[in-house]
């Protein structure tokens, strides 16, 4: 049982490495999204993650789920190794990265917007349908998680998958 492993209660005889802890917990979230959403899947066309860092999860679906639009949402910082990481493992994708309050988000099959959050303003009132974040909800200010929370983005996204730890969660 990977909940099992991740909690550390199955000892293995070796030791796994970051990208292979990674690639344990990403595809266990993975797992549960397609075990909740199976059927539901193949009418999402466009998908966000909130806080997806270097794109480990949103490439790990876009090999699953190729004909769909994904955007990812991070510090600006992130976004260049989303972007190197991204090209390095999904093939047949085009990266649109946002650079500016002018740049378009294209919401078509098989691209990757990549968009600094300090753009978020710029795709808060577009229509995704799901709307994907883990951990990082937890561990953001007040009024970052507030104005996340109360967009037409997130109140308008058909579905919404969202893992945070509890002890990460913010206590306001």
């Amino acid at each position: 049982d990977i909940s099992s492993i991740l909690r550390g209660n199955v000892k293995f005889p070796f030791s796994l490495s970051s990208k292979e802890r990674k690639n344990l917990i990403f595809g266990d979230i993975r797992e549960r999204l397609f075990s909740v959403f199976t059927k539901d899947l193949i009418d999402i066309s466009s998908i966000i993650d909130l806080g997806g860092c270097y794109g480990g999860f949103i490439s790990l679906l876009a090999k699953s789920l190729p004909n769909k639009s994904y955007t990812l949402l991070d510090l600006g910082e992130n976004i260049p190794l989303a972007a190197y990481y991204i090209v390095k493992v999904l093939k047949g994708f085009k990266i649109n990265v946002v650079n500016s309050k002018s740049d378009v988000i294209n919401q078509e099959p098989k691209i990757i917007n990549l968009i600094p959050a300090h753009y978020f303003q710029n795709i808060s009132k577009l229509n995704f349908d799901l709307f994907c974040n883990y951990v990082s909800l937890g561990e953001m200010s007040r009024f970052q998680f507030t104005e996340y929370i109360n967009s037409e983005l997130y109140q308008k996204s058909k579905y919404k998958h969202i893992v945070n730890r509890f002890v990460s969660s913010p206590y306001y």
